[in-house]
């Protein structure tokens, strides 16, 4: 969850909160893991450089690892042209079952608050969750933009 949430971070903080002049193209693709499509996972594009002027994208991935890219303040789906360093993570949570379990034995307490906070785990290998350590890379150019992932070890 940590870098789950250090990559929103990091996306905010590239894409700032203004949506003025933001001009995007439509960025598709798909993501693998291991040979299979890889459902449920955050796809980032972050900018190489740094830029003000370029956002960082995201997108979750369908059932078939398909994806469609959206910039925050922007008016349509996609990307800013650019190179973009692209982090994928899948994560779940570990502790759902004690979670689960805390609230049966506590729901007719009206003033039950559980202090037991969500716990999770990236389920792919930790070199694909971090702009430093990504292998991947993708283009955002005029046209068509469609980016196969394959994920190994």
């Amino acid at each position: 969850m940590k870098h789950f949430f250090c990559v929103i971070v990091i996306v905010l903080l590239v894409n700032g909160c203004s949506s003025s002049g933001i001009s995007t193209v439509r960025v598709s693709g798909e993501v693998s893991y291991q040979g299979k499509p890889l459902e449920n996972a955050l796809v980032v594009f972050l900018p190489v450089v740094e830029n003000k002027d370029i956002r960082g994208a995201s997108a979750t991935t369908d059932a078939n690892g398909k994806f469609t890219l959206e910039t925050l303040g922007a008016t349509k789906t996609g990307a800013m042209l650019g190179n973009y360093n692209v982090v994928v993570t899948k994560e779940v949570q570990t502790n759902q079952e004690q979670m689960n379990a805390e609230y049966a034995a506590n729901k007719d307490n009206p003033s039950y608050s559980s202090s037991t906070m969500p716990q999770f785990k990236n389920l792919l290998p930790k070199k694909y969750a971090e702009q430093s350590t990504t292998p991947l890379k993708a283009e955002v150019k005029k046209g068509k933009n469609h980016f196969a992932f394959e994920l190994t070890e």
